[in-house]
């Protein structure tokens, strides 16, 4: 080992030493709160999603919304007005590699161009124009933003967005009839029909790994509205009103794990899986199904999550987790936030490393920090980082580095501007 190693070694542990009695033991997480007086059309939110814009996307039960960690731009559907939403109810938010967004509203689905900043509701015809036929039943978009579409005759199709080619690679439903939700990730393509049927292709071949009549074997026989996530693993996890089970590699077993209602499911950078839960809040599982967290409102304490039932749950590219409730619009907490602690800044909301390698922190209390890191590791930079501001009277706390601009920040806070809730945890 040589001499710098060493050196670096004996730094860290000093450091370690130094900061360990600063780090909190207490996990509990601070939800900040995004809602209807922030500028949010609606407390209901259904839908989340990052484009790679770096806008945020919410998708309401009155309109959608877009927020660049500032303000807020809301869309409504305009009677007469073609290229407006075909409705106000948002469902859900898909975007493809062209930065279009597919939105899935309570009439159907429209297609969102960012350049024109209007909405295409004739679904039908551009399904005719890209060889496809029937209307659209689900899509979803894989790792590489390229789509894939059930129609309305529950045909599955690929779309290569990129060369604009689509391909059929599901023929007909699988032991099941239309078509509830569908995942692709990873080999893993994943199809639940209303049923209760569940069908699991490898990709690219499209060879059927596993169906199964999981209504029949962990439902009571009773129709749902399956929902289905793949996780990094390969995993499969299903979630109806009355049950949620896992399916491991392979689909060769499967197990049911009860006690909650799952309205949606997502990853973190740290693989745990978490559940936004209808009436019990947030919580955190690993990939066997074991709970490991749980976070939940309390009265008491005003950056708790704002509210114990969820619709959504979504982990964005930073690590930002953003929860969509049912009656207090949208919350969100920091990965990790806790060990913050490191450095003596405060409350530390937003940071980004230019390209010389400084650490540009702002803070909620003492203005903008700056700092270079001992150890460093080259990295490619990102166009812009888009992270949310906070209520400071005198900073906003929203920082980006591109190539062209070393750091840019809001030094004025609109006067339109969110209220942040606070937040807390509950151990099991």
């Amino acid at each position: 080992m040589n001499l710098i190693v060493l050196k670096r070694l004996l730094i860290f542990s000093l450091l370690l030493a130094v900061c360990l009695p600063v780090w909190s033991l207490d996990p509990a997480l601070k939800f900040f709160h995004i809602g209807y007086q922030a500028g949010l059309s609606n407390n209901c939110v259904n839908s989340v999603v990052k484009s790679s814009r770096g806008f945020l996307w919410v998708g309401t039960s009155l309109g959608l919304g877009r927020y660049d960690g500032f303000t807020i731009r809301n869309y409504y559907s305009r009677p007469g007005d073609p290229l407006s939403l075909p409705d106000n109810v948002i469902e859900e938010i898909t975007e493809v590699a062209d930065g279009k967004l597919w939105i899935r509203t309570g009439s159907g689905y429209c297609l969102y161009s960012p350049l024109t900043e209007t909405f295409d509701n004739d679904i039908e015809g551009w399904m005719r124009n890209h060889g496809m036929t029937g209307g659209v039943r689900r899509v979803c978009s894989d790792a590489k933003r390229n789509l894939w579409i059930v129609n309305s005759r529950n045909q599955i199709y690929y779309y290569d967005v990129p060369a604009d080619k689509a391909t059929k690679v599901v023929d007909a439903a699988a032991g099941g009839n239309h078509v509830s939700n569908i995942c692709a990730k990873g080999k893993r393509l994943a199809v639940s029909y209303e049923n209760g049927w569940i069908a699991v292709y490898g990709l690219p071949r499209r060879q059927r790994l596993l169906s199964c009549d999981f209504m029949k074997k962990y439902a009571n026989g009773k129709n749902d509205n399956y929902k289905i996530f793949i996780d990094s693993q390969g995993n499969l996890w299903v979630s109806s009103s009355e049950k949620f089970a896992v399916g491991y590699r392979g689909g060769s077993s499967w197990k049911s794990i009860s006690g909650y209602v799952v309205r949606d499911v997502a990853e973190d950078q740290s693989g745990h899986i978490l559940l936004a839960t209808d009436h019990d809040g947030l919580v955190e599982i690993d990939r066997q199904g074991h709970q490991t967290m749980q976070w939940l409102h309390d009265d008491n304490d005003r950056m708790s999550l704002p509210d114990n039932t969820l619709q959504c749950v979504y982990v964005d590219d930073l690590g930002i987790t953003w929860v969509g409730t049912y009656r207090l619009g949208l919350a969100f907490c920091f990965n990790g936030q806790r060990r913050l602690g490191l450095l003596p800044l405060g409350d530390v909301c937003s940071m980004t490393q230019d390209h010389s390698g400084l650490l540009w922190m702002g803070t909620n209390d003492k203005g903008i920090e700056c700092s270079r890191p001992a150890f460093r590791r080259r990295t490619k930079r990102k166009a812009a980082i888009v992270v949310p501001t906070t209520t400071s009277k005198s900073l906003s706390t929203s920082i980006c580095s591109n190539s062209t601009s070393t750091v840019c920040s809001s030094l004025a806070l609109r006067r339109r501007t969110p209220r942040w809730n606070r937040g807390s945890h509950k151990r099991r």
